[in-house]
């Protein structure tokens, strides 16, 4: 500890995972901070406002959540103090020729990098185009007019979020079921054709290993005989971004970036 400043209160709700919440003071006087630390190992000074909600409960309540609905897990990573939980719904849809699989995804972390949230990740069946999987980090209610996909998202703030396990998977399980919001969104982008700008955006913002190649001969003024959609960019860089050799929080920064050449009002 460092000189001058003293524990004054100690919080063990999640003592059984290992956590421990130690509120300071500074020479006597409060800090309006608090120190996590699990295990004895140092995690983050916080605000003393951050609600922690372990990562460990999030994933017994999601998949508690998910064995309900019969989903499968396909992916759970933990990098550092955060943490990645997607999961394969039963569900599959036609979606003009190409089959989707609805799923979803729930984020954690316990050191303030990341929010407790939930949203839509899909795997995307193209007859010409392949399979891809589909992270959508955004609230998609900005990607296209009058077309909403469901985004739960709580920061780790008092009156945000608490740590009512009760509240926090009622709260997931709706979220989750509103996963088939999606399938509008793709019929749509099936519809809409990439422009210049989308071009010098991918350009600027997505590295070149992941762009396929007509990207690149557009952008250099060649004309393609057939239209290239924001459906077929999105699945041909998604499929490009799950197969490549990055971290999970990598990808998921990558999906942030591919889903803006989607956001604009078109």
């Amino acid at each position: 500890m460092i000189e001058g400043m003293t524990v004054y209160k100690i919080d063990d709700t999640w003592a059984q995972y290992g956590y421990r919440e130690l509120y300071t003071r500074w020479y006597g006087k409060t800090t309006g901070e608090k120190i996590i630390v699990r295990n004895g190992e140092f995690v983050r000074t916080v605000s003393d406002d951050y609600v922690l909600v372990p990562n460990e409960v999030v994933r017994d309540v999601v998949d508690e959540i998910a064995a309900g609905l019969g989903a499968r897990k396909v992916g759970s990573y933990e990098e550092g103090w955060r943490i990645y939980l997607l999961y394969d719904l039963e569900e599959e849809y036609d979606v003009e020729g190409s089959t989707v699989r609805l799923g979803f995804y729930v984020q954690n972390s316990v050191d303030g990098k990341l929010s407790l949230a939930a949203n839509v990740q899909n795997l995307i069946r193209d007859p010409k185009r392949g399979t891809a999987r589909l992270m959508m980090p955004l609230a998609m209610k900005v990607l296209a007019p009058t077309r909403i996909v469901g985004v739960y998202k709580k920061r780790h703030r008092v009156g945000e979020l608490d740590r009512d396990v009760e509240a926090i998977r009622k709260d997931l399980s709706g979220i989750i079921s509103r996963s088939r919001e999606s399938l509008p969104l793709y019929k749509f982008w099936k519809t809409v054709a990439i422009d210049q700008e989308d071009l010098k955006y991918l350009g600027t913002h997505i590295p070149a290993i992941y762009l396929p190649q007509y990207i690149k001969a557009m952008s250099e003024g060649v004309t393609l005989k057939e239209m290239i959609s924001v459906w077929d960019v999105i699945v041909d860089i998604a499929k490009a971004i799950w197969n490549g050799d990055c971290s999970i929080n990598r990808k998921y920064t990558l999906y942030r970036a591919l889903l803006e050449v989607a956001k604009k009002n078109r």
